[in-house]
């Protein structure tokens, strides 16, 4: 009972302030996935707009909120990890060491990007958001 009170407390404490309950981690990262996705082409933005979807849905808290930001670039950057798997092993049995060590520079500096970029938009987006403050 006393974690339903404190619940209901809650609630009604955002709701008189104005504040909109904060969305689940999962649901807002695969929220802002899908705007990453789709936004992947535009160099800086895509990510971060998606990133910062996810952390605007999931609330004030900026470590959350970036953390939501940085998951919704992961499950945005799954079918390219998926040709990368397919790239690799398709210069391992080519045989060419160069070429091999080329693409997976390419692939590790291309996810450090597009999640730090994730990252930040989600700070960014828990700046601009108007829900509750998130449970963790």
């Amino acid at each position: 009972m006393g974690t339903e009170d404190t619940q209901a407390e809650a609630t009604q404490q955002s709701t008189e302030t104005g504040n909109r309950e904060p969305s689940g981690r999962l649901i807002s990262a695969f929220i802002g996935s899908i705007a990453a996705f789709f936004l992947g082409w535009l160099p800086f933005l895509g990510p971060v707009i998606g990133g910062g979807i996810s952390g605007y849905l999931r609330g004030k808290n900026n470590r959350e909120s970036s953390l939501t930001g940085f998951f919704a670039t992961v499950i945005a950057s799954i079918p390219f990890i998926l040709f990368a798997i397919f790239g690799v092993f398709a210069q391992v049995l080519e045989g060419t060491i160069g070429s091999f060590i080329g693409w997976m520079f390419a692939v590790v500096i291309s996810m450090i990007y597009f999640y730090g970029c994730g990252t930040i938009g989600g700070y960014i987006g828990a700046e601009f958001s108007n829900r509750a403050e998130p449970e963790i």
